[in-house]
């Protein structure tokens, strides 16, 4: 069985009853205490824990009763309730030199010199029995200045695609659907994914690829070197 660090333990909590030599069946926690001897280890080793403080660190124990001359051991593991992030995003995207142009052109973005992809992993390990407690994952762009001139910045969004949107546990997880535009500059962040609470246990994972620069026809340009940041922000719960 697994439980969360710190939560509520008793030292019978794994035993359900005993039958003594007259075929009594016993089930109470008084009787246990004086008939029932218990002790727990580090499994595999001989390192002896308190098992009253079984749930204290993470591992996976070795819980042992012992009564009239017979023994019964269970392993239990006790693991850190928490939302994990896996996640990898590219570490640069550089979308090239281009001439001026008056027409709407879009620009595929190179991260180390390979064509930028990223991934999202998640895994929430909270709640009683794994469910989760939510989360939503957020992005955001800068203003794209001109690294000589902060006064210039490039009217322009930043694009990916997204797919093979899974969780394990087959919950429903919300997206922003197939194509994800952030505008660069806007104050608001936007929604990349978001799962209820509840509804968020195990991985969740999604793909992204074809990262695209994109300039209208319409906005000012000037020569230059432009330079922006995308902020990825996880919450440990639904927005």
């Amino acid at each position: 069985s697994k439980l969360g660090i710190n939560a509520p333990w008793k030292i019978y909590d794994g035993l359900n009853s005993v039958t003594d030599a007259d075929k009594t069946e016993h089930k109470d926690e008084t009787y246990y205490n004086a008939h029932v001897q218990v002790s727990a280890c580090l499994k595999g080793t001989t390192t002896a824990i308190d098992p009253a403080t079984l749930t204290a660190n993470a591992g996976t124990y070795t819980l042992t009763y012992a009564y009239q001359g017979v023994s019964r051991s269970i392993d239990i593991t006790v693991e850190e309730k928490a939302l994990s992030n896996h996640s990898t995003f590219p570490s640069e995207l550089n979308f090239g030199t281009h001439d001026i142009s008056y027409e709407d052109q879009s620009y595929d973005g190179l991260d180390q010199g390979k064509v930028a992809q990223g991934k999202i992993d998640l895994t929430d390990t909270r709640g009683t029995n794994d469910e989760g407690e939510g989360f939503t994952l957020q992005a955001q762009c800068s203003a794209l200045n001109d690294v000589t001139n902060s006064d210039h910045s490039l009217d322009c969004s930043i694009s990916f695609d997204t797919s093979n949107l899974k969780n394990s546990a087959g919950y429903p997880i919300h997206s922003a659907g197939k194509t994800v535009d952030l505008k660069a500059g806007d104050k608001n962040e936007t929604q990349l994914i978001k799962a209820d609470a509840g509804k968020s246990g195990g991985e969740t994972t999604m793909d992204m690829n074809h990262f695209k620069l994109n300039i209208p026809a319409a906005s000012h340009k000037s020569k230059g070197v432009y330079k922006g940041t995308i902020t990825w922000t996880l919450s440990n719960a639904p927005k």
